[in-house]
């Protein structure tokens, strides 16, 4: 194939250089010259047999048929053979491309409408627009079709045609192919195939695919599908060996709910009729497939797949750009195993062009974008509209006749609007290239505009490249699928990256700038553009900026160092008045220097700037202009205006760097930074912290530049650069994340505005930095919004900056009703220990939206220092051994003052002792416990109790007559004594009682513990009893209590009626006594028995 086309890439490619060969060659003798030829022939042989190489897919990716590895980068031709309304800015008013069409005849005619048409074709797209796409790095284009460039709709085909297939075909739409194949191969180029409107319209979004709902659909008329079918086959028979073309995008952008019923199988079984007519004629290319919902939704895709050259191509708008957001698409890839290809993007920023060029092909994931050109800032090509044609639209949309334009006049607006999509009349969008061809892939920039020094250099011509690399600006995207719509570029003017830049209406006594039509404007704190300037030596120059409106604040750095302190830009009366501000003594190194304009207070309008009257750097004064520190808390940077030549003899005590309270940070070392010796660098002994205001002083003779002395200065702010920490206590807010790993964030609907994630996907997180002020225990609230019932989320904590997390707890929220239903629900408590970590916040379940999270303290600070917490002043711990023998009633007390703890005993279970308040362990046996103490912050001390065993009670009675004597042993006095009821009480161990009555006792003893001994105590206090009663042989025995001593008793007789008849002393013997009554006669008496302790009276009787 290569060598049947080399005539036409000969005749493509030597016209040019042959004209410029021809000037080298005419200085030389004529016999050199046949050795151009030769050589020139040979390159451009070489050329076509390494490029012209057929693509196919090898599992996930596409290659040549050199086995190459092929991205495609490319561009789509909207708007060219099928116009849609928001690209015509005739949306609402005729939105399609067959309203557009009505609405031209009957303003202009047909014959005239047609003549339109065919100069919009002709001039929109041509080879000169695939040449300059091929020279700024473009490798493929998507060339979007109109079925009816090819065919009729069904409407037009007579029944027997429609039955039998007897299609009718247009060789012009077929020759606009030819002709655009021909311009892609002479630019080595492949060329994709898009049917993107098919018969009947594939989708309810009109104006994409010229959909009428009048007449039956893709979807709604099987003779559509049917044409449609015969159309791919008929372009396959035609392009079958062509290697340029790059494959089949089969249907774009399919869009109707009703597919989705059945799983989008008419939409596969629709793609795989189309395939294998491809195939049938013999034709290999690839196959592009594009799924319902604008090439986003693959639901029933078969599996396997039925061809094996197939490519799912998918599309992206307005929605963001992370590490995961291709996930969903990528899974596809890996089930199928084809390749991806991202058929269709744009209409957004720089920005989110570069991050999703970048993301996709790290992901061997090649790209298409959308369109070439169009009245917009957001495209290679960027299409003026005519006042003319503006006027015309415009009177479409009134209902005032009057407001018309018809006739010639209507024909000369549409011609201009014709002519302005040639080539030679648009805007090359220069950066919008940059941002897709060269910053995916490095973060260097280049100039927009080459500048020197002594001339004006507009704010609008800012370096091109990646954001915070080039500028910096605050909004950056359209993220409108998932948030509020965000115009990047505010003034939507002149270039498409994030800084705001409108039509200036700057003038002087001259008039308007006619150079400079354009000015930066909505400034705001901590943006800044870079600027390439070229200086021929080291000068100083008085720099004068032009602006307008509020009060700001500026300062400007050269190569990365700063070249002056703060700047202020007074306000003017309003933004349309103008004012030059000039600043002396500012010094630009020599060659080509990267000036950044830093605001540190935003609200100027910006339109050129210029360096000036130079000078001789040694007129300037030698002096300090900024500080600032390092990103990890131990260096400061002292940037000064001029070379420091003394860094040998640098004297370290000549400065002195101090908090803003006056606390002094001890410096270890001064010298000249080694890279730029504009700068000198501190070393701490100690590390400082992001809420450190640090202050740097200088008094003193040792830094020199040449002969000057550096001048003195107190107190210079440091900026602090250590990254944002945030201090817990205290809220945070959710978009001021350290790493965010899913989430898109939106501008919030709650109270306080700000912006809040979303979109929250299991496994998505948000990392932060936090700086625990104090070891304590915190309530952690959110702010949350979700129509789902129970959203989780996770949260982990990092101490070795972020290399590895230990999860806290799992917090379960609640679902609120509606994404804009905010509430602020208690999450968890949570014991965080005093320093700085990485907080993450992670999606377990989900969908949320969380707007800020707050930590407040609960309770009293506890201890972060060991010593402190188990000193003897804040742990004690005291106990009470058992009371009574082998009693469990033995207890221990700990008492921590500045720290909660657990403690075990013996390694059992932990008991939690809370702060300051006692807690005692009860019910312990006497014994040695081994009692550790750990506090939460997991510091630990061991200590060693002892519970001695009580000594056991013992009691014993001895029974003296009527008395009785209780002696204890054990125990502690006093004692209580309880005898058959009656309680005694004794301090002493020895226990009397007299004069007790005869009869059984039971004594219980118990000591002041409440201890007793295992059994009572029993003794009997014995009656007097006389034997033989009735008495024999005249003697009666009478016996006595026993006592251990014999006991004098007097006995008395008396008769029945009270008479004494006998009265007599005696003393026991053996606790007996015997007397004589045998004089007595018959009869009943009574003997009465009596002593001290005794009187007791029995009846006895003599036969």
């Amino acid at each position: 194939m290569c060598q049947s086309r080399t005539i036409l890439f000969d005749i493509n490619y030597s016209q040019k250089v042959f004209k410029y060969q021809a000037q080298i060659i005419k200085g030389f003798k004529n016999e050199n010259k046949m050795k151009y030829l030769l050589s020139l022939m040979f390159l451009l042989l070489s050329i076509c047999s390494i490029n012209a190489q057929t693509l196919r897919t090898d599992g996930k990716l596409i290659k040549d048929d050199q086995d190459n590895k092929v991205i495609l980068r490319g561009i789509g031709t909207g708007n060219w053979v099928l116009m849609e309304g928001y690209m015509m800015k005739t949306a609402g008013v005729a939105g399609t491309q067959h309203e557009f069409r009505e609405k031209l005849i009957e303003v202009i005619g047909e014959s005239a409408t047609d003549e339109f048409f065919e100069l919009w074709w002709n001039n929109h797209m041509t080879k000169a627009d695939v040449d300059s796409l091929a020279s700024w790095g473009f490798n493929s284009l998507r060339m979007a079709m109109h079925y009816n460039q090819f065919t009729p709709p069904i409407e037009e085909e007579s029944a027997e045609d429609l039955s039998a297939k007897n299609y009718t075909w247009y060789e012009s739409g077929f020759q606009r192919v030819d002709d655009m194949l021909s311009w892609c191969e002479a630019n080595n180029m492949y060329l994709i195939l898009d049917l993107h409107a098919a018969p009947g319209g594939q989708g309810r979004n009109a104006d994409i695919s010229d959909y009428d709902p009048d007449k039956p659909s893709l979807w709604e008329d099987v003779n559509n599908r049917h044409k449609m079918v015969a159309l791919w086959e008929k372009l396959a028979e035609r392009y079958k060996d062509e290697p340029w073309i790059g494959g089949y995008d089969l249907l774009n952008e399919t869009n109707w709910d009703e597919l989705k019923d059945n799983n989008n199988e008419m939409l596969w079984n629709l793609l795989e009729e189309c395939t294998d007519a491809i195939r049938a004629t013999g034709d290999d290319h690839i196959v592009f497939l594009e799924g319902n919902d604008w090439a986003n939704n693959y639901d029933g895709l078969p599996d396997p797949l039925w061809d094996d050259n197939l490519v799912i191509s998918f599309h992206k708008y307005w929605n963001n750009v992370d590490a995961n957001s291709l996930d969903w698409i990528i899974e596809r890839s890996e089930q199928h195993n084809v390749p991806l290809w991202l058929g269709e993007s744009g209409e957004n920023s720089n920005v989110w062009y570069t991050q999703l060029i970048e993301l996709c092909e790290s992901k061997d994931i090649g790209w298409s974008w959308w369109p070439v050109k169009k009245n917009g800032i957001n495209n290679v090509m960027y299409v003026e509209e005519p006042q003319a044609y503006k006027e015309l639209v415009d009177g479409w949309r009134t209902s005032d006749p009057s407001d018309d334009i018809t006739g010639q006049a209507a024909i000369d607006a549409l011609t201009q609007w014709a002519n302005n999509h040639k080539v030679e009349n648009v805007r090359v969008m220069y950066d919008v290239i940059d941002a897709m061809i060269h910053q995916p892939h490095t973060s260097d920039t280049k100039p927009y505009k080459n500048y020197s020094v002594g001339e004006r250099s507009w704010f609008a011509d800012f370096d091109m490249g990646r954001i915070n690399y080039a500028y910096w600006d605050t909004d950056t995207a359209n993220l409108s699928l998932v948030t509020d719509y965000t115009d990047w570029n505010t003034g939507w003017a002149y270039r498409n990256d994030a800084v705001d830049i409108q039509h200036c209406n700057d003038t002087l006594e001259g008039g308007s700038f006619v150079e400079a039509p354009y000015n930066v404007g909505w400034t705001a704190d901590n943006e800044w553009m870079q600027y390439t300037v070229n200086n021929p030596a080291d000068q100083s120059y008085t720099l004068n900026i032009r602006h307008s409106g509020s009060t700001s604040k500026i300062k400007l750095m050269a190569n990365g160092g700063d070249i002056t302190s703060t700047l202020e830009l007074p306000a003017t009366a309003n933004y349309d008045t103008w004012t030059t501000t000039a600043f002396n003594d500012i010094i630009l190194p020599a060659g080509d220097v990267k000036v950044v304009f830093y605001f540190e207070q935003g609200g100027a309008n910006l339109n050129y700037f210029e360096f000036v009257n130079p000078e001789p750097v040694s007129n300037v004064e030698f002096k300090a202009f900024s500080a600032e520190s390092d990103a990890d808390g131990n260096q400061v940077f002292l940037t000064l205006n001029k070379e420091v030549t003394s860094g040998t003899s640098l004297q370290l005590n000549d400065f002195s760097l101090t908090d803003q309270a006056g606390n002094a940070f001890q410096l270890s070392e001064v010298k000249v930074n080694a890279d730029n010796s504009k700068i000198l660098e501190f070393t701490t002994v100690s590390d400082f912290t992001y809420f450190d205001e640090l202050l740097l002083s200088y008094d003193g003779g040792s830094v020199m530049s040449s002969t000057q002395t550096l001048g003195g200065f107190s107190n210079l702010s440091v900026t602090n650069n250590l990254p944002l920490r945030h201090a817990v206590p205290g809220k945070i807010e959710t978009e001021d994340f350290h790493v965010n790993n899913g989430f898109t964030f939106e501008n919030t609907s709650d109270t306080g505005g700000g912006k809040n994630s979303s979109y929250a996907r299991e496994g998505y997180n948000l990392d932060y930095l936090i700086s625990v002020q104090n070891t304590a225990y915190y309530d952690l609230t959110m702010r949350v919004a979700s129509e789902h019932n129970a959203p989780e989320v996770s949260m982990w904590l990092s101490d070795d900056n972020g290399e590895t997390f230990e999860q806290v707890t799992t917090i379960a929220l609640n679902g609120t009703g509606g994404w804009g239903t905010w509430q602020t629900q208690n999450a968890t408590s949570v014991l965080l220990n005093k320093g700085e970590y990485h907080l993450r916040i992670q999606v377990e379940q989900q969908e949320h939206n969380l707007n800020w999270f707050e930590f407040k303290q609960v309770g009293e600070v506890i201890s972060d220092n060991p010593d402190e917490i188990f000193s003897a002043d804040n742990f004690q711990v005291s106990y009470v051994s058992p009371s009574c023998y082998q009693l469990e009633d033995g207890s221990i007390t700990i008492l921590s003052k500045v720290a909660p703890l657990n403690v075990t005993l013996n390694n059992g279970l932990p008991h939690p002792v809370s702060q300051n308040v006692e807690y005692t362990i009860t019910d312990l046996p006497a014994g040695e416990y081994n009692l550790a103490a750990t506090s939460v912050n997991n510091y630990e001390s061991h200590h060693k109790v002892i519970l001695n065993q009580a000594q056991p009670l013992y009691s014993n009675a001895v029974v003296d007559g009527n008395n009785v004597s209780i002696s204890i042993e054990g125990g502690e006095a006093p004692y209580t004594i309880d005898l058959n009821g009656q309680s005694y009480v004794s301090q002493s161990s020895e226990f009397n009682l007299k004069s007790l009555s005869a009869g059984d006792y039971t004594a219980t003893v118990m000591d002041n513990n409440q201890c007793s001994e295992n059994s009572n105590l029993t003794f009997s206090i014995n009656s007097l009893q006389v034997y033989p009663n009735p008495v024999r042989d005249g003697v009666l025995y009478v016996i006595c209590p026993a006592t251990a001593e014999a006991q004098n008793y007097l006995l008395e007789v008396y008769s029945a009626r009270g008479q004494q008849l006998l009265s007599q002393q005696k003393k026991t013997q053996n606790n007996q006594i015997s007397m004589d009554v045998g004089h007595l006669k018959s009869g009943a008496y009574l003997l009465k028995v009596a002593n001290d302790s005794l009187s007791e009276t029995i009846h006895f009787m003599v036969p």
